[in-house]
């Protein structure tokens, strides 16, 4: 799956310039490594973009998965950021995936 900015899919080549990103926009994104500290999204964008979730969701994303509906928060380009939400994070990720099982992790 590949990020998509207006619909469109996105290249690796055609990255969406940290300038062009601003608050409010909505876009979809892909997961590329989820964590503690959120799950990261790729979103179309020179760099990665963040999704602060509660402790207890940021499991049930996936490496790979396609993540619709995203806002961008802000984007501090001298610092390379981008935060996104989502208005439900937890329902996001319960419609999509299964919580893993804690024995496994």
């Amino acid at each position: 799956r590949r990020p998509t900015f207006r619909g469109l899919p996105m290249d690796s080549q055609e990255r969406i310039p940290y300038d062009e990103l601003h608050e409010g926009l909505i876009l979809d994104g892909v997961v590329r490594n989820v964590g503690p500290y959120g799950v990261f999204l790729d979103i179309g964008a020179v760099g990665d973009a963040r999704l602060q979730v509660p402790a207890r969701t940021w499991r049930r994303y996936r490496r790979g998965e396609e993540v619709r509906g995203l806002h961008v928060d802000w984007v501090k380009a001298e610092l390379r950021r981008i935060q996104v939400s989502l208005p439900d994070p937890a329902g996001a990720a319960a419609a999509t995936v299964p919580p893993r099982d804690e024995a496994s992790s």
